[in-house]
């Protein structure tokens, strides 16, 4: 199975990627029989890496679409303004002295539900368009990625919206003609404590966008532009919604450490996926989770991501399949024997292409926060909410 396809239908993505991320693991030549690969001194450094260095903490979320409520599920909704809010007050980023080295971000498409807005819908549109922004304004943002959902009506119908807001706009490949009222940036670098960091925002290309008063660029040829002059010692983090598949074959592409945060799926991914030096990551829609990602703030001579959390799980993994080996070659030999072991040998080869090496040594570490009832309460946000 192509990685390609992994994502064609969205109903399916959870399942196929947990069967899928075995089935991609490159052959390395190790046995069952060798010493575990993830209980090495390179696994326990970089776990020790990521505990005591001085790591970039980034909060993330997006694709409300239009949002304030919590998600009307029947059994536990998620979601909904207050709630984001309260979470944001609860870890200290609502203060006028925020945490160190903190970013907070969402991935765009806070504006709209749809792409396509009626005439007789633009009026109310447009007032849920205006409460989104000025609620959002007390998120503080370091910035929001002007999303596909942001741009449903045209460029003048926007205009006075958009003065209301009081933190960036990503606009790396889709932009306003003329860059009205609120802040639309290209690109946005930020110099914290112990790391520089550069913000990108690239958007899907829509048919309408020329007759709706937006400009639009290539975003794989904007991105590698923007990354030809940015030095080694910058993190690039790059808010999408571009497609999946879209969205992979970019990353697939990087030379360099970079983070993919957000896309148009609607559907959270069941882990995140690292693709050569790219480490891309996804939640659900309408603000049902927060994402907080922690990695080190040293990047020379960085090759690519590893997640030490997983180390216990894997390192059972391969004990499993140690075990099961060694009661195999006790019994007598046959056909069927040797194609057992013959086998239990290949998953110990899949298995050891996610052990820490010299293409996995970026420790992370990723969390999703739900949206649930523990936040909800009211807020300076809640007369918005109507």
């Amino acid at each position: 199975m192509g990685i390609h396809n992994l994502f064609n239908k969205n109903q399916t993505l959870v399942v196929i990627f947990t069967a899928f991320s075995g089935c991609i693991l490159h052959a390395a030549s190790h046995t069952v029989s060798e010493t575990n690969p993830f209980q090495t001194s390179a696994a326990q450094e970089l776990k020790k890496e990521l505990q005591e260095q001085s790591l970039l903490k980034i909060y993330f979320s997006g694709n409300l679409a239009g949002s304030k409520e919590s998600c009307g599920c029947a059994l536990n909704p998620k979601g909904g303004f207050e709630r984001r809010y309260n979470f944001l007050k609860k870890e200290g980023l609502l203060e006028k002295q925020r945490p160190e080295n903190t970013l907070v971000l969402d991935f765009g498409n806070l504006l709209f539900k749809n792409e396509n807005i009626t005439q007789f819908e633009k009026k109310s549109a447009l007032q849920n368009a205006e409460k989104m922004i000025q609620a959002s304004n007390f998120f503080h943002y370091d910035a929001l990625n002007f999303g596909n959902l942001d741009r449903s009506l045209p460029q003048d119908d926007l205009q006075k919206i958009f003065g209301n807001s009081q933190f960036p706009w990503l606009a790396s490949n889709v932009f306003p003609s003329s860059r009205f009222g609120a802040t639309f940036k290209r690109r946005l670098s930020l110099k914290l404590k112990n790391s520089d960091v550069l913000l990108l925002g690239l958007s899907s290309i829509s048919e309408g966008d020329g007759i709706q008063g937006w400009r639009s660029e290539d975003p794989h040829n904007v991105l590698l532009t923007e990354l030809k002059n940015t030095p080694a010692t910058t993190l690039p983090i790059v808010l999408s919604d571009l497609d999946v598949n879209e969205l992979m074959k970019i990353a697939a592409d990087m030379k360099r450490p970079i983070i993919f945060l957000g896309s148009r799926e609607m559907g959270g991914w069941d882990r995140p996926l690292e693709i050569g030096q790219a480490l891309l990551l996804h939640l659900r829609h309408q603000g049902q989770d927060w994402g907080v990602l922690k990695v080190p703030t040293k990047w020379d001579n960085k090759q690519g991501w590893y997640n030490p959390s997983e180390t216990e799980i894997l390192a059972k993994r391969w004990n499993d399949l140690k075990e099961e080996s060694l009661k195999l070659r006790e019994l007598a030999s046959s056909s069927e024997k040797s194609i057992e072991i013959k086998n239990l040998e290949n998953k110990a080869q899949e298995l050891k292409a996610l052990a820490p090496s010299a293409q996995k040594d970026i420790p992370f570490s990723f969390e999703t926060v739900e949206m649930n009832s523990s936040f909800q309460g009211i807020n300076k946000i809640s007369k918005y909410m109507k």
